[in-house]
């Protein structure tokens, strides 16, 4: 109807009804372009909103994550620390000497997670998503959770070491009574731990046998002195990076999403 009623007005040469018949349309475009812009945006903060709830949840995981590496690896390195005493006291060389030096060789990964800052940068919603403030701290704590998983999954030459030269049927005893334990909370949340006490009930013949070879491994304690120094490495890391995640799920929390 528009388009016959311009066509008239043209026709009968009426110009001043052909420019309102422009303006009209004109106007209608601009305010059909404006309401699609102003949906966009609504639904483009609502995502946001979404990911900054998925992010927060993401970072808690993080902090459990950590605090449980924290805590494991130092009961690592309390083993560590009294296999490297027992090195020095011949007369200390039995089963715990036996237990302490295998755990200080343990082992746990961590894989932090990131699915849903992943899912938002792939979908280009990285400058929508809060102040630039909040952008670079997430920005930043993401690109260094990458550094902190390699520099933590590394097997040390202690451990490599260990586990070569230590008797067999030892190692298979500790890895059956002394094994990690795992716990489960209500919130279905996975707990690892090394456990207080352990008693490998093997011939006492076989334990100080076991023990005094493993005293004079060429260069196993210089070895442990290593693995003690890059347990203290990886505790420093969680916690820093621990206090790291806290900080920046708090400023998630308190940024302003408009």
């Amino acid at each position: 109807m528009a388009i016959r009623r311009f066509r008239d007005h043209a026709a009968d040469q009426n110009w001043f009804a052909v420019l309102i018949d422009v303006g009209i349309v004109v106007l209608g475009v601009f305010l059909g372009i404006q309401a699609s812009n102003w949906n966009a945006s609504r639904i483009e903060r609502s995502e946001a909103r979404a990911y900054r709830a998925q992010i927060v949840e993401d970072l808690r995981a993080n902090e459990e994550e950590l605090a449980e590496r924290s805590r494991y690896y130092r009961q690592v390195r309390v083993s560590a620390l009294a296999a490297m005493k027992a090195f020095g006291n011949s007369g200390s060389r039995g089963e715990a000497f036996l237990v302490d030096a295998y755990q200080a060789s343990q082992v746990l990964p961590i894989r932090m997670e990131r699915s849903a800052y992943d899912e938002m940068i792939a979908r280009g919603m990285a400058k929508s998503f809060g102040k630039p403030g909040v952008r670079r701290r997430l920005s930043s704590y993401y690109a260094g959770t990458a550094r902190l998983e390699a520099a933590t999954i590394f097997s040390p030459g202690y451990r490599e070491q260990i586990r070569r030269e230590m008797n067999f049927a030892v190692q298979q005893r500790i890895r059956e009574r002394c094994s990690d334990v795992v716990s489960i909370s209500k919130d279905g949340v996975e707990t690892i731990t090394l456990p207080e006490r352990c008693n490998l009930q093997l011939p006492a013949a076989l334990i100080s046998m076991a023990a005094a070879d493993l005293a004079k491994t060429h260069k196993l304690e210089q070895e442990l002195a290593r693995n003690i120094g890059d347990l203290d490495v990886k505790i420093g890391r969680f916690d820093r990076w621990l206090q790291d995640a806290r900080a920046t799920r708090q400023a998630l929390q308190t940024s302003d999403m408009s």
